[in-house]
């Protein structure tokens, strides 16, 4: 009696998923695409800012946001992006996403989206409490600029923020009134898939 012996063919391992493509403005695929440490008091801090790839919300790239928190002295995380032209948001939303790391959480932190006009003046949007449901996992913030209701809008030249004319858009993490004297927090945030 012959043995018979099929050949197989050796099968291929699956082909592990891709990320989704990101296609938005601001994706972080290939660097920091010109964001940066907040001017002034709103970027006080900010320790680094850089691209990273061990987290994203889409693609394989994000924008990372190092922060040494301190009540009375470094009290606002944010970074902006400035725009060769000023832009006209009307009718626009800005989609921010957000990866909070729960060592900046604190006693009542908070993030607001803010903007810059053209002659400098300055608009801060609602402000969105930091608790555990918004910690550790992807967030999305948003800012209607038809209907912003600013928590503080003005300064600049003329006292009035012109939302046809944006000159810098950005977003920050703040440490509440509240907070104890003295609170320390290091840790950091994530920012990606950043739209209008």
């Amino acid at each position: 009696k012959e043995n018979v012996y099929l050949a197989c063919a050796p099968s291929n391992p699956p082909t592990p998923p891709q990320p989704e493509q990101d296609t938005a403005i601001y994706n972080f695929e290939d660097g920091t695409q010109g964001w940066q440490k907040a001017s002034g008091d709103d970027g006080s801090a900010v320790i680094n800012v850089s691209q990273d790839t061990s987290k994203a919300y889409k693609g394989s790239g994000s924008l990372k946001v190092d922060v040494t928190l301190i009540k009375g002295t470094q009290e606002k995380a944010g970074v902006e992006v400035y725009f060769s032209d000023p832009v006209d948001m009307t009718g626009k939303t800005l989609t921010i996403h957000m990866y909070i790391d729960q060592a900046i959480k604190g006693t009542n932190n908070g993030i607001q989206i803010f903007a810059k006009d053209s002659d400098w003046s300055y608009g801060a949007g609602p402000w969105i409490s930091v608790t555990d449901n918004n910690i550790g996992k992807w967030i999305e913030v948003t800012l209607n600029f038809d209907n912003p209701n600013w928590s503080w809008a003005g300064g600049g030249s003329d006292g009035v923020l012109d939302t046809t004319k944006i000159k810098a858009i950005g977003v920050k993490i703040q440490m509440g009134g509240s907070a104890p004297e003295g609170e320390t927090l290091e840790g950091s945030y994530w920012l990606d898939s950043i739209d209008f």
